[in-house]
């Protein structure tokens, strides 16, 4: 499998640290995943160096940790770094609530770890496999390799596929229906005639509007309200 994953365990109990790093180990070695995992004491050894702030894919946080909690960890975490993955593992549900103010993708009680841990790292590979694929397209300029997961959105334009990205535009010629379905297993969809959409990117649906991450605004056909719709919900579900 391409991909690999930088993960860090931050636990103030060796017990389930290393219970932890156990079950991934096994789990991402079955799946042939590349990984590299660390270990922390408690959010004060975490942040000793500031590359910790930037390095990880995931991070798994005990909140009931003495001098540095595992919220309070978050907090700083996202202060700093919106992109990587926050997971909490726990003896109680009294923070859930918070846990949504800091984007954490999961929240795990310790009693229920050897069920819920692997459905938790299924749900991460999913997301980092779709995160982390390429695909070349016959760009005007010359052919290229692109992140998919940089792509915003597909426009038909003079003729032309207009490619938004992250921080360029790109032009391809070609047919939107066939790259539709190159794209079917990819989270994008045909919102309207003249569009494909990164679920990824989408902020938000406003009646027959999306609203991308970058905040331009894509109609929506009221053909393709309701499927546009549940694709979105079912990829927050992911």
């Amino acid at each position: 499998m391409d991909l690999k994953l930088r993960i860090a365990i931050c636990d103030d109990e060796e017990y389930y640290r290393e219970y932890i790093k156990k079950m991934m180990e096994e789990y991402l070695m079955k799946k042939r995943v590349l990984f590299n995992i660390d270990i922390y004491m408690d959010g004060v050894e975490i942040f000793q160096k500031e590359s910790n702030l930037y390095k990880y894919d995931v991070i798994f946080l005990d909140i009931g940790m003495p001098n540095k909690n595992g919220m309070e960890t978050a907090h700083e975490i996202r202060k700093n770094n919106s992109e990587v993955d926050i997971v909490f593992i726990t003896i109680t549900q009294q923070y859930v609530f918070e846990g949504y103010k800091v984007g954490a993708v999961r929240y795990i009680m310790k009693k229920d770890m050897k069920e819920l841990l692997p459905e938790c790292l299924d749900a991460l590979l999913q997301k980092h496999l779709r995160d982390g694929r390429k695909m070349k397209f016959p760009f005007v300029k010359g052919e290229r390799t692109v992140w998919l997961k940089d792509i915003l959105c597909i426009e038909i334009q003079s003729h032309r596929l207009r490619f938004t990205l992250k921080d360029e535009i790109l032009y391809m010629y070609g047919q939107i229906g066939k790259l539709e379905q190159q794209l079917a297993d990819c989270h994008f969809v045909r919102c309207h005639q003249s569009f494909l959409v990164n679920l990824q990117h989408i902020a938000s649906i406003n009646n027959y509007i999306i609203c991308l991450s970058n905040g331009t605004e894509i109609p929506v056909s009221r053909a393709k309200s309701i499927e546009v719709k549940n694709c979105y919900l079912r990829y927050q579900e992911i």
